[in-house]
């Protein structure tokens, strides 16, 4: 470019009133959101990946804990009743039937938990009816969660086992037992739980044979007086099994 070029540019820059240099201006300022919103962007995302390693690393299996009823409030103001699944006591699933719209990660949600009790945490994930947070509380506070959770825990698998291991007597107690190899003897029910049956029965096959009791399909565990026991391969639902059920 000339010399002469260069002083005519100055001169026009120097001519132009004020608000004849706005458009110029406007795409800077233009430039300078796109990149406040990029750089927002990035930051949530960074957070959001953070909250979910964290959450990750800190689900504890040994102490993940039923579905228990509560109630949340937001740091926005929603507020709702839930259910809670506590996976450790640094992370915990909430569900609730409110619409969460205008919740987002980051913010702070209060949750009492009528099993656990008072806890706050920071959303890490959400969606309409479902949101992950990591808990925030004191140390000694975390400790008393954890030997909580772990209460839950096994008297949860106390009670299923329980409920596994309930006897009962059919009214229908005649049925037959097929062994391999052999025609089906006829047998009677002597008690009855979800895994197994205990049978009054003429034939005592060793331990572990696999054996068809009714229509289910079973393993000898032990010999009785009377005949043997066995553990079903598929246990009954709890929803099936009553006194009218038959073999």
């Amino acid at each position: 470019m000339s010399l002469s070029h260069s002083a005519e540019i100055v001169l026009l820059f120097r001519k132009r009133k004020p608000y004849q240099i706005v458009f110029p201006l406007h795409w800077v300022l233009k430039v300078v959101s796109g990149v406040l919103v990029v750089t927002l962007a990035i930051s949530r995302v960074t957070r959001y990946a953070c909250a979910s390693n964290f959450c990750c690393r800190t689900a504890d299996p040994s102490i993940r804990c039923p579905l228990m009823k509560g109630r949340f409030l937001a740091s926005n103001g929603i507020e709702g009743s839930c259910s809670v699944r506590m996976l450790s006591s640094e992370r915990a699933e909430i569900f609730s039937s409110k619409n969460l719209t205008g919740l987002d990660e980051g913010h702070i949600v209060n949750c009492h938990i009528d099993e656990i009790g008072s806890i706050s945490g920071i959303i890490g994930e959400i969606n309409s009816n479902f949101m992950t947070i990591v808990v925030q509380v004191s140390a000694p506070r975390r400790e008393r969660i954890n030997a909580r959770l772990k209460w839950i825990k096994s008297r949860e698998k106390y009670t299923s086992e329980q409920r596994l291991n309930q006897r009962i007597l059919p009214i229908q107690i005649d049925t037959l037992v097929h062994f391999h190899n052999i025609r089906d003897v006829k047998a009677q029910i002597i008690d009855l739980s979800m895994s197994g049956a205990s049978l009054a029965i003429s034939i005592k096959p060793d331990i572990g044979s696999l054996v068809t009791v009714g229509k289910r399909f079973a393993n000898v565990v032990r010999h009785t007086d009377e005949g043997f026991a066995v553990s079903f391969r598929l246990p009954f639902s709890p929803v099936t099994f009553n006194e009218s059920v038959i073999l």
